[in-house]
């Protein structure tokens, strides 16, 4: 069976290998390989991977402006008010304000008068001007799952940080219904000195007397990887803050999601394609992994075993076991391997069978008639990777 783990591993800042990588289980496989294949050793197998997370709305959004509202698809409550929609800034910031704030003025502590109403995840001044044209690959949201557990997600995909355009930033802000909780996940928050002294806030912001940072990010230097913070409301009124383990939800614009493909391990030499289906051939029990890379280098990994049985030596038609009462070629799936043909000659060179049905076998005859028990001579013809491949060996038939 397809084996999938979470890997919190950026392919711009580490080394392509597993070694001192910790693996965890995903609660949730967002990468689908199907099960394990079986085939004979040289017949090429398709492998095909499918993202089972969620492409995201894009939104097309002005340097600093708010953008929406937006309708979170359930009722929220954030400091007791009940809310159903939102507005994104391009400054990761989520606001239920109906009049938030129009452009970005200067960086913020928690509380302030501001940005009320709003979680700031983290704050901090993105993009450049001038103003003579909107972005519309950065700013992204979605709603997953079922009524009453669905989630609102809003995202910031690897944008750019203002004096810091060769740096980017990609976090997600989550609403979750029912239990009101707010979820930050940051995937990649760089140092920025360039701008304000790298100074962000994290947090939930109420109004000038009511609010919540998370301890050293008020309006403060810091930087940040493949973290998950949970802002969960209490009796009071007011939210506990807490770090728990990196969790992203895979709602991510479309452009960000890409695929890459290893034979044996995950590690650069033994990179093998970058398309979302590959076709292999192996001569050997191989395991195929594929990587899952999203936004400031948010990866899962899959694995998937195909598994090399021994072509037949021999066949015997009265045999009472029916996979040995024939001989063919095991072919995982026949419909995607390209090209097939196999032949079976005597030993006096005449063709006593012939197919170019991956799926027909041979079974002990020719005209009609039985052959006689001997050893015979097959050749097989394939197509792939685009290329003819060959093989050849010897069956007994036994009767």
């Amino acid at each position: 069976m397809t084996t999938t783990k979470f890997l919190s591993l950026s392919p711009l800042r580490s080394s392509l290998t597993l070694a001192g990588i910790i693996l965890s289980l995903c609660l949730q496989a967002q990468l689908n390989l199907g099960d394990d294949i079986s085939t004979n050793a040289g017949i090429p197998v398709r492998l095909e991977a499918t993202f089972t997370g969620t492409f995201a709305t894009m939104v097309e959004a002005w340097d600093d402006a708010f953008e929406g509202p937006f309708p979170i698809g359930f009722p929220f409550t954030f400091y007791g008010e009940n809310f159903d929609s939102i507005s994104m800034s391009p400054n990761a910031v989520l606001s239920f304000d109906i009049n938030p704030p129009t452009y970005y003025l200067q960086m913020l502590p928690i509380p302030n008068a501001i940005f009320t109403k709003s979680v700031m995840g983290p704050y901090q001044d993105l993009f450049s001007r001038p103003m003579s044209s909107p972005h519309n690959t950065y700013l992204y949201y979605g709603i997953i799952g079922e009524s009453p557990h669905r989630k609102f997600v809003a995202g910031w995909c690897e944008a750019p940080m203002y004096a810091c355009s060769d740096l980017s930033l990609s976090s997600q802000i989550v609403l979750e219904e029912g239990s009101n909780i707010v979820y930050n996940n940051i995937f990649h928050k760089p140092e920025c000195d360039a701008n304000q002294g790298n100074r962000a806030t994290q947090g939930l912001n109420y109004d000038i007397s009511k609010g919540v940072a998370v301890d050293g990010r008020n309006n403060e230097s810091w930087t940040a990887d493949l973290e998950t913070w949970r802002f969960s409301p209490d009796n009071s009124g007011n939210y506990d803050v807490e770090q728990i383990d990196f969790e992203p939800v895979w709602v991510f614009p479309k452009a960000s999601v890409s695929i890459r493909w290893y034979q044996e391990s995950v590690d650069a030499a033994n990179l093998i394609s970058e398309d979302w289906s590959v076709e292999v051939a192996p001569q050997k029990t191989t395991k195929y992994f594929a990587v899952l890379s999203a936004c400031g280098g948010v990866e899962h990994i899959a694995e998937i075993n195909v598994h090399v049985i021994p072509t037949p030596t021999a066949f015997n038609p009265g045999s009472p076991i029916p996979e040995n009462r024939t001989f063919g070629f095991y072919v995982a799936n026949p419909g995607q391997t390209g090209t097939f043909r196999l032949q079976v000659f005597n030993r006096w060179g005449t063709r006593v069978f012939a197919t170019d049905n991956p799926l027909e076998r041979w079974d002990g005859t020719f005209q009609g008639k039985d052959c006689q028990s001997d050893v015979y001579t097959w050749v097989v013809q394939f197509s792939s990777g685009g290329e003819i491949r060959k093989g050849s060996g010897t069956i007994t038939l036994i009767r």
